[in-house]
C-alpha cells in the first residue's frame, strides 16, 4: 500500500494489524514520502506492528532522478522497515502523466545501493513479470530476493490510462492489456537460472491455493494485494482480519488435498522437475 491521505493512512493501518495478528508481511510503497515528507506518519505503522517484516518499497527509476542511498536509508527509517524493494515498473512509467522512462545503467546503480545499505535489498515487478535472465542480473549485482510479480494481477497501464491527458497514450495503451509474463511462467524461469536464491510469487494470485501453487513452483513466499482491498477499505477492521485468514485456511485445505503437510514439504513437491530441467 502507499500512504500520503487520512484515508490510505488508515487503510495501512488496518493491514498492519491484520498482518501482525496473522504473521504476514506489510509493505508501503513509500516515493511520496520524499517529495512530501510531512506525510510520513501515514507510513508510521510499525507501532501496530512489533513482529511482522515491514518492506518499504520506492521505484528503482529514481536512482537515476538523484534519490540515493542517503535517501533510501530515510525511508527505512521512517518505516522502521527490515528490507528495501526496489520495484521496476518501466510499462507504467510510460503510460503515466510525466512518468519517468530513463532506465539505463539500473544495475550498477542497484549493484552499488546493495554494498552501500546494512539492510537487505529486493527487487520487483509490478505485474508485466521478471524472467529468469533478468533475475540472474539482479541476483548477481547483490539482491537477496526477486519478487517475480508476473502478469494476471492488477493492470498499472490500464490504471494509468484514466490519468493521463495524452490521446494517444489512451489508444496505445489498449494494445497492451494482455502483455507481461505469467506469473507461474516467471517462477520456474527464476527458479531455473537461480536455483539457491530467494523468489517470491505475486501477481494474480487471490487465493490461498494460488499461494500454495506458487510456492510448490518454486516461490519461497507469495503476495497478495488486489484480493484483499476491499477488506481492507472497510472500517471494520475485524474484516481484515478475517481475509487473510481465510487464505491461509484456503492453503491448509490445498495442502491437505494434496498429501502435503508442511510448508517445506510443498516448497520440496516441485524439486524434480529441476533436477530433470538441470
Amino acid at each position: 500500500m502507499t500512504g500520503g491521505t487520512r484515508e490510505t493512512g488508515e487503510i495501512n493501518k488496518r493491514m498492519t494489524i491484520a498482518a501482525q495478528e496473522c504473521g504476514w508481511a506489510m509493505a508501503l510503497a513509500m516515493r511520496v514520502v520524499l517529495e512530501h515528507p510531512e506525510i510520513q506518519h501515514t507510513f508510521q505503522v510499525r507501532r501496530y506492528a512489533p513482529d511482522i517484516p515491514i518492506i518499504a518499497n520506492i521505484g528503482a527509476v529514481q536512482l537515476n532522478k538523484g534519490v540515493g542511498a542517503d535517501d533510501c536509508r530515510r525511508l527505512v527509517e521512517i518505516a522502521e522497515a527490515d528490507v528495501l524493494v526496489l520495484y521496476l515498473n518501466a510499462m507504467q512509467e510510460v503510460f503515466q502523466p510525466e512518468g519517468d522512462v530513463d532506465f539505463r545503467g539500473l544495475s550498477s546503480k542497484i549493484e552499488k545501493l546493495c554494498r552501500q545499505l546494512s539492510i537487505p535489498v529486493g527487487v520487483k515487478e509490478v505485474g508485466w513479470g521478471i524472467n529468469g535472465v533478468l533475475a540472474k542480473i539482479l541476483f548477481d549485482c547483490g539482491v537477496q530476493f526477486v519478487d517475480v510479480a508476473g502478469a494476471g494481477g492488477i493492470l498499472w497501464s490500464q490504471v494509468e490510462k484514466h490519468q493521463t491527458g495524452h490521446p494517444l497514450l489512451k489508444k496505445a495503451v489498449q494494445a497492451f492489456t494482455d502483455w507481461g509474463i505469467p506469473t507461474a511462467e516467471c517462477i520456474l524461469e527464476a527458479k531455473s537460472m537461480a536455483k539457491a536464491r530467494t523468489i517470491l510469487a505475486s501477481g494474480g494470485l487471490k487465493t490461498g491455493v494460488d499461494a500454495a501453487k506458487a510456492i510448490a513452483l518454486g516461490a519461497d513466499l507469495a503476495g497478495l494485494v488486489r484480493s484483499l482491498l476491499p477488506a481492507a477499505i472497510d472500517p471494520d477492521s475485524e474484516k481484515m482480519v478475517k481475509r487473510l485468514e481465510l487464505v491461509m485456511l484456503e492453503m491448509k485445505i490445498a495442502m491437505f488435498g494434496a498429501g502435503i503437510t508442511s510448508v517445506s514439504d510443498l516448497k520440496e513437491s516441485n524439486r524434480l522437475v529441476y533436477e530433470a530441467s538441470g
